[in-house]
C-alpha cells in the first residue's frame, strides 16, 4: 500500500506487503486507486462550496489516470459500491479529517469488472464531522447513511417535485448520485481541457458561478435540472 507524494511525483509505502484486503485491492484487479480529500484544505476558503470544488477537481484527476491507463493498454473501473469507512480504516485516515471519495480499479486490458456489491453495513454515522454543509453531504453520500438522510439533503438543496432524475436514480441512492454527478462533470471537464489543448484552444472550469443566474443562462429548470460544472472554452492569443 503506497500513499502518492505530489511534491516528489512519487510514492511512499503505507502499508505492510502483504496481500491486501479484499475491499481495497478485489481479486479481478491488478491495482487500485483510492481517491481522499482533507476538506479544510479547500473548506478554510470555499466553505459549503468546498465540496463541490473537491469532487469536480477530482473528476478531472480521475479522467487523467483513465486516459493514462488506456494509452498503456490498461482498463480502468470507476467502482460505485465502496464502504468509505472500511477504506479509511485500512488507509488509517481520520474520517473527521479526511473523506475517501472514490476507488478506482485497474485491469490488464479494457475489460468491464462486475459491479462490487456494498458489504454488510454497521449502523448510520451520526456523529457531527465539524465541518458544515460539507460533513453532512459526505456522511450522507455514505453507503453507511440512512436512506431518508439522503432524501433529505435533496429537499435541503430546494428541488422540487420530482428530483433530479438521474442523481435520483442512482442505485446506491440520491446523496451517493450527488457526488457521481459532480465526479462525472469533472471526468468530462477534464475531456474538454485535453481536446481543447489538441486543438490549441484555451480552456478553463469555473466552479464559483451563481447557480440561479447560470441555470436562467443555461434555460434550465432547477427543479429539474442542476448546472454542476462550467468550462469556458475559446481562442487562445
Amino acid at each position: 500500500m503506497w500513499h502518492y507524494r505530489p511534491q516528489g511525483h512519487g510514492l511512499a509505502r503505507i502499508g505492510p506487503q502483504a496481500a491486501p484486503d479484499a475491499a481495497l485491492l478485489p481479486a479481478e484487479a491488478l491495482a487500485a486507486v483510492i481517491a481522499t480529500a482533507v476538506w479544510r484544505r479547500t473548506g478554510h476558503k470555499y466553505g459549503d462550496r468546498c465540496l463541490r470544488y473537491v469532487l469536480a477537481d477530482l473528476g478531472h484527476a480521475l479522467e487523467n489516470l483513465c486516459q493514462v491507463a488506456a494509452a498503456l493498454g490498461a482498463g480502468t473501473t470507476l467502482s460505485g459500491a465502496f464502504d468509505e469507512s472500511v477504506l479509511a480504516g485500512l488507509l488509517q485516515v481520520d474520517e473527521r479529517e479526511e473523506g475517501v471519495l472514490a476507488q478506482v480499479l485497474l485491469h490488464a486490458g479494457p475489460v468491464q469488472l462486475r459491479q462490487l456489491p456494498p458489504a454488510l453495513l454497521p449502523a448510520p454515522i451520526t456523529d457531527d464531522l465539524g465541518i458544515g454543509i460539507t460533513g453532512t453531504l459526505h456522511q450522507a453520500a455514505s453507503l453507511r447513511g440512512a436512506p431518508q438522510r439522503a432524501a433529505h439533503i435533496v429537499a435541503a438543496a430546494q428541488v422540487e417535485g420530482d428530483p433530479l432524475p438521474l442523481i435520483a436514480a442512482d442505485p446506491a441512492g440520491a446523496a451517493r448520485g450527488y457526488r457521481h454527478a459532480f465526479i462525472e462533470a469533472g471526468l468530462v471537464g477534464e475531456r474538454l481541457y485535453l481536446s481543447g489543448q489538441a486543438l490549441g484552444l484555451g480552456v478553463c472550469g469555473i466552479g464559483a458561478f451563481f447557480d440561479d443566474e447560470t441555470a436562467a443562462l443555461a434555460g434550465v429548470d432547477p427543479a429539474q435540472e442542476w448546472v454542476v460544472h462550467l468550462v469556458a472554452v475559446g481562442a487562445t492569443g
